[in-house]
């Protein structure tokens, strides 16, 4: 098992715990590695949340000793603007206007709308001018929440 999957195992029941989810986590070795981790709860994050879940695991990454040597922990919310990367992640913004960019025959190609629909391997989108438009997962290189101010 490699060292992030194992970070990610002791990770999960801290998670759990605060009713929170795992959006990424990276490690990246090094004189000093670091450890991110961006967590989610659908009413938001706050940092004294992330200031516990950052306690809480460090005492565990330091009682295992996964990272040896010295590392720097981040644990924040990835924010509002965060990537969409798993169905799930859109299934939580249904209704929500996205924009998604698009690999399509070797060309990128951009797309907005509202979620409309998600299936098995991909999302539907209803544009402003009522078109539907169904996006593969696979095809998909970003996909973002539009913040309208």
């Amino acid at each position: 098992m490699s060292v992030q999957a194992e970070i990610e195992k002791y990770l999960q029941p801290i998670l759990k715990e605060h009713e929170l989810e795992l959006v990424e986590l990276n490690l990246t070795r090094g004189k000093k590695s670091r450890v991110q981790v961006y967590v989610w709860k659908q009413d938001g994050v706050l940092i004294d949340l992330c200031t516990k879940v950052s306690r809480q695991l460090a005492d565990v990454l330091d009682r295992k000793d996964l990272i040896p040597g010295a590392y720097r922990l981040e644990v924040s919310s990835p924010g509002l603007d965060r990537p969409l990367k798993t169905k799930r992640d859109f299934e939580q913004r249904m209704g929500e206007k996205i924009k998604i960019e698009r690999k399509v025959n070797d060309k990128t190609q951009r797309i907005r709308g509202l979620i409309h629909q998600i299936g098995d391997t991909s999302v539907t989108l209803q544009a402003d001018d009522e078109d539907y438009e169904v996006v593969p997962f696979s095809e998909i290189i970003l996909a973002k929440i539009i913040i309208e101010i």
